[in-house]
């Protein structure tokens, strides 16, 4: 006697099918739940990490400054920092080591440039700080999402006040006063972390700094504390954003 053959009905194929479709639908959604937020993690640790260098970047630059003036491409004179613009800052900068088995000899003081350009931070560099015409700087992107770029620069006036600049040389300064400013202060918006503000002591300072209470400009209340914090600033700054 034949038995009976055994099977799965429609209904049971049917019913089958839409759970495996159920399931199958829930874990294309969880992966690609994972694999977005990954991708936007990454994202987040890239631009960490160009914001990081950027500033091990200006550190290295700032606190080299060095007051020796350059002559640039028309031959006109220059002082060791120029800054006419308030997104863009140029000076001169000690500290780049020459290989002694370098083919090519040059300087170890280099002209650096940063500025603002179409919501970029750039660093321009010539090798010789004195250029020759048609000379072209060596540029490089650091820091993408920018919406602005300022830098100001902190000095005594001739009455011994402390006080802020939007240019150097500023015009309160006269003739023959030191070259150089006692810090500068970079201050730029970022589409992601907002405002970020970093003040950089320069090695060689003005005169001894005055007290903050002889100081009578509001803008300028807060110079000489600024001159005290910016160690502390610094510190401040890394923590929240990490350490380079």
């Amino acid at each position: 006697m034949l038995s009976k053959a055994k099977g799965f009905t429609l209904i049971e194929l049917v019913v089958s099918v839409a759970i495996f479709a159920v399931i199958s639908t829930a874990a294309y959604a969880f992966i690609s739940m994972v694999l977005t937020a990954k991708e936007r993690s990454d994202a987040v640790s890239v631009e960490l990490a160009a914001l990081q260098k950027t500033m091990l970047i200006l550190q290295q630059d700032f606190e080299q400054i060095v007051d020796r003036g350059i002559r640039d491409q028309y031959g006109d004179r220059q002082q060791p920092i120029v800054s006419n613009d308030l997104s863009a800052i140029e000076f001169s900068r000690v500290g780049w080591t020459v290989p002694p088995f370098a083919k090519t000899k040059r300087s170890e003081v280099a002209r650096v440039r940063y500025y603002q350009e179409e919501g970029q931070l750039w660093r321009a560099h010539w090798p010789y700080p004195d250029r020759a015409e048609g000379s072209e700087a060596v540029k490089t992107a650091l820091l993408s999402e920018m919406d602005a770029l300022e830098v100001r620069y902190l000095f005594f006036n001739d009455e011994k006040q402390a006080e802020w600049s939007r240019e150097w040389p500023p015009l309160s300064v006269a003739l023959g006063s030191p070259r150089l400013p006692r810090a500068i202060e970079m201050t730029f918006e970022h589409k992601r972390y907002g405002k970020i503000r970093r003040v950089f002591r320069v090695v060689s300072p003005f005169p001894s700094p005055v007290r903050v209470e002889e100081v009578d400009s509001d803008e300028n209340s807060n110079a000489d504390a600024d001159i005290d914090n910016i160690d502390q600033e610094g510190d401040e700054l890394e923590a929240d954003v990490g350490t380079p």
